[in-house]
């Protein structure tokens, strides 16, 4: 009984932890979409922007450089970013 007790308070640690780090993440997340919006102009015809389905998915369109066989060419990519983003060092 004193195991399973100690296992339910682990869990509730883990559960914890997990809460304040994914809140610090989307507080970060949050904060990068707003200088994303101030510095749009200089990003030229790329275009990042999160999915309307979740705040670590996010979506980006990117032209080809011009003078390359890709120029002319718009490309789309999906970028899924970790739920401890930037809250944890760059691996």
């Amino acid at each position: 009984m004193a195991g399973s007790v100690s296992i339910r308070y682990s869990l509730n640690a883990f559960c914890l932890f997990m809460k304040s780090l994914q809140q610090a993440s989307m507080k970060r997340i949050k904060r990068e979409i707003l200088d994303l919006s101030k510095d749009s102009a200089d990003m030229g015809e790329i275009v990042l922007k999160p999915s309307e389905r979740s705040i670590y998915e996010w979506k980006a369109t990117i032209p080809g450089p011009s003078g390359s066989p890709y120029a002319g060419g718009l490309f789309d990519l999906a970028i899924q970013l970790p739920n401890d983003y930037r809250v944890s060092s760059s691996r």
